[in-house]
């Protein structure tokens, strides 16, 4: 949207206000601001909801290149020439010590839906089986 379109929506929401205002009185003015502010607040928590989603698919890409690294480091390490050096044993286990940090705050701060789809199947198949067990008894 241009400048100049943001203008003039601003300027027709505002002179329709003062028309109901003026027409109709308080009431319908008051309804017409809090349908106004209403869709405002809404605008806004869709505008959040992607910048959030935008964040997070970036931190899992940061994250999933970080675990590429450590592995990259690790390959080298097991090189023949290169097996055994202390300084590249150390920069292992600080990347090992990252990797765990990193992990540490992608399980506090991201939940992953696979995890509650298998949650769901194991507690459906235990209720199938609490609804067998009744059947069997009859019998």
């Amino acid at each position: 949207m241009t400048a100049l379109s943001k203008i003039f929506i601003a300027v027709s929401l505002t002179i329709n206000a003062i028309l109901l205002a003026f027409m109709f009185g308080p009431v319908p003015f008051l309804l017409y601001t809090s349908v106004l502010v209403n869709v405002l607040l809404i605008w806004c928590a869709g505008r959040l909801l992607q910048t959030i989603d935008d964040v997070q698919e970036d931190v899992l890409n940061i994250f999933g290149k970080l675990e590429g690294f450590s592995d990259h480091l690790d390959s080298i390490h097991d090189m023949e020439m290169f097996y055994g050096d202390s300084n590249l044993q150390d920069l292992i286990n600080h990347s090992r010590r990252l990797m765990n940090d990193i992990i540490d705050v992608e399980e506090k701060y991201y939940v992953y839906e696979d995890e509650d789809d298998e949650e769901g199947v194991l507690e459906d198949d235990s209720a199938d089986d609490a609804e067998e067990a009744p059947e069997e008894e009859e019998e």
